[in-house]
């Protein structure tokens, strides 16, 4: 299969924005949750000095805007993900809007094992989304090791041949030895450029 340039974008920002979602409601929510302040922080939110009017913003803001990005992701790779992702994708945006998050972001779960499914390359863009966003969140954090950058590696590795792709794959794998935050700032630079202005 051949992906739009734009498509591809999209798939990748849905990995990313499915995985912020989760990491959200994960590291807030759940019983190994994170401090509220230090959340914000780390992801650069406007932080609330009231710990419960932070995570009031967190449940009433950030976590519906994410999900409009999912939704409004989904609805641009409907012509790539097949009919059962989007089905599951509907049922996301159903509980959600019903007040649900919990349930929906259960349901992202279901999600995430459906786009593990579907066409190489549809999954691939996918996947490096996913794994840029994990990285990502877990250096912001200050947790991150090896398999991180391991999980992004493979995903780079997986990218169409091609000069501008393939100038992606050997730092990417570099970073999983010397796990250099810096460098991986700089390779989501170029990474971001390639799918803005094009390859």
């Amino acid at each position: 299969m051949t992906l739009l340039l734009s498509t591809a974008g999209d798939l990748f920002w849905l990995g990313r924005y499915m995985q912020r979602t989760e990491s959200l409601y994960n590291r807030l929510f759940s019983p190994n949750s994170v401090n509220a302040k230090a959340y914000a922080v780390a992801m650069g939110i406007d932080a609330e000095d009231d710990a419960g009017k932070l995570i009031e913003h967190l449940r009433t803001h950030e976590l519906p805007e994410n999900f409009e990005r999912i939704n409004d992701n989904v609805q641009t790779v409907r012509g790539v993900i097949d009919q059962d992702a989007y089905d599951l994708f509907n049922t996301v945006n159903r509980l959600r809007q019903a007040g649900s998050q919990r349930a929906a972001c259960f349901q992202l779960q279901a999600c995430h094992r459906a786009m593990q499914a579907q066409e190489p390359m549809v999954s691939l863009f996918w996947r490096l989304g996913d794994a840029v966003e994990n990285l990502d969140g877990h250096i912001r954090f200050g947790d991150s090791t090896p398999v991180h950058f391991r999980e992004l590696a493979m995903a780079a590795t997986g990218l169409p041949c091609g000069v501008a792709w393939d100038m992606l794959k050997q730092p990417a794998q570099a970073m999983v030895f010397n796990l250099d935050i810096k460098q991986f700032r700089h390779w989501l630079d170029q990474l971001n450029d390639l799918f803005e202005d094009g390859v």
